[in-house]
């Protein structure tokens, strides 16, 4: 168990650390494309939901709820940035077939 809340806490200082750079993204409410697009992904493996079941006597309600807060809200974070980043690709994708399309169809003119 101490293993599990080792794991918890190094990722919940983790995701503070990522958060605050995603945010860092954001300048004037304007997103760095670039930025976010390089950025890494929050997180891959949710140690909180995994090993929570250890933690439900040992805690009181209020803490236990401020970490399910904590999780879902970066659970939430996590969805969006895969999105936007999904969104990112695609535009990408499409951007590359319009070029593609313009430069065949100015060979085939020519």
């Amino acid at each position: 168990m101490s293993e599990a809340a080792s794991l918890i806490v190094l990722q919940i200082e983790d995701l503070k650390s990522q958060i605050k750079k995603i945010n860092s993204y954001i300048v004037d409410k304007k997103l760095n494309d670039s930025a976010f697009y390089e950025s890494q992904i929050l997180f891959q493996k949710d140690y909180w939901n995994e090993y929570k079941h250890y933690f439900v006597k040992k805690m009181d309600s209020g803490s236990f709820n401020i970490f399910d807060d904590f999780y879902n809200c970066a659970s939430s974070i996590l969805e969006q940035q895969q999105l936007m980043k999904n969104l990112q690709k695609n535009f990408f994708f499409l951007t590359q077939q319009v070029l593609a399309q313009t430069e065949s169809n100015f060979f085939s003119k020519q």
